[in-house]
């Protein structure tokens, strides 16, 4: 089963997203960055296309962050990163992709 859902493959031009490998499904999943203005869009790679997924819930807009794999309890984790487009406001909260 895809955990990261299907959807639309056309994948936005941003930088500074999170981007870990999830080790329990194979996909690369990247979240969020900055093109223009915060995105909070999750996507998975694998077998060379990019897909855009549709996840339960997202953590707030930001970039700058980081997302590891914790291979004991099966998830990724991402953490930090800033949210505004033009005054960073640096956040310090983790959240799980599951």
């Amino acid at each position: 089963m895809n955990r990261y859902g299907t959807g639309n493959s056309r994948r936005l031009k941003k930088v500074e997203g999170g981007l870990g490998f999830d080790s329990l499904s194979g996909y690369l999943v990247l979240f969020g960055g900055f093109g223009g203005t915060m995105h909070s869009d999750t996507w998975a790679f694998t077998g060379g296309q990019w897909t855009r997924s549709a996840p339960l819930s997202n953590p707030q807009a930001r970039a700058g962050f980081f997302i590891v794999d914790d291979g004991t309890d099966r998830c990724l984790v991402g953490f930090g990163g800033y949210t505004s487009n033009s005054v960073p406001s640096n956040v310090g909260d983790t959240w799980l992709f599951e």
